[in-house]
């Protein structure tokens, strides 16, 4: 009995130390089978690399950076004969009085109040050569609400140069005999060239995803364009209703940005 007592208290340490051995050997032969494992191979490496990256390669159109301009979008005074209303003419454009464009021959949109005044003047100056290059005159109904005005394509007219500024003023006429009773707004204009990119972007697009690449973009006259033709087509789109109200909230325009268009 003593004997068979002692050989098993000498072979225990014994085993113990064998499996002491093995267990530690597994880790060299676990990193050895992930060295030579398939699934780190290079050619899996690169794809899974093209797939974390792929979604900054999207190409992005970028914005021109734009200068305050002087201008006014009210008038100094916002009541007044003209406007005896608590909202006065607003000019529909960004808070730095300047907004592009691509079109040759643009459109401008005005809020005009109630208002006893029957005419507004538009003018828009050549600013480079001190020349007034178009005027015309619009007859008001009378009823609040936001008014667009198109530059005619005409021989009399040339389309706008591009990369050049044109500053324009809209006048309520209170009294023809007396124009010193105006009230004005003015602001600023410039026509630029679309890049490729921007071109591409917009072929074969509909008008409502014309209004979201313009609006990216920062072309404020094309977008506020785009909007107000998409609402004439489909007057009853809340959608299209929303884009214009978070256009005009945009540039502070929160007053005026559920008013009707005339």
């Amino acid at each position: 009995m003593s004997r068979t007592k002692t050989l098993t208290t000498v072979s225990t340490p014994y085993l113990a130390s064998l499996l002491g051995l093995f267990l530690c050997s597994l880790p060299m032969q676990a990193l050895g089978q992930q060295v030579n494992s398939p699934a780190l191979k290079p050619s899996r490496l690169t794809n899974q690399s093209v797939e974390l990256t792929s979604p900054t390669l999207q190409v992005q159109v970028p914005k021109p950076r734009i200068q305050r301009r002087a201008g006014r979008r009210k008038p100094a005074s916002a009541r007044g004969p003209c406007s005896p209303s608590e909202k006065s003419i607003t000019a529909l454009i960004p808070t730095t009085n300047l907004g592009l464009t691509t079109a040759a021959y643009p459109t401008f949109f005005f809020y005009i109040p109630q208002t006893p005044a029957t005419a507004m003047e538009f003018v828009l100056i050549d600013e480079e050569n001190q020349r007034q290059i178009y005027t015309t005159t619009i007859t008001l109904t009378g009823n609040p609400g936001i008014t667009s005005l198109s530059l005619p394509n005409s021989e009399n007219l040339p389309p706008l140069e591009i990369d050049k500024e044109y500053h324009w003023y809209a006048s309520m006429i209170c009294d023809q005999q007396q124009r010193s009773g105006d009230i004005y707004v003015d602001g600023w204009i410039k026509r630029i060239a679309p890049d490729s990119i921007l071109m591409s972007k917009l072929e074969n697009t509909s008008l409502t995803e014309q209004i979201t690449i313009y609006q990216e973009s920062g072309l404020w006259y094309d977008a506020l364009q785009a909007i107000a033709e998409a609402r004439r087509l489909h007057p009853h789109n809340s959608t299209l209703v929303a884009k214009w109200t978070t256009l005009l909230k945009s540039v502070g325009l929160e007053e005026i940005a559920h008013e009707p268009p005339v």
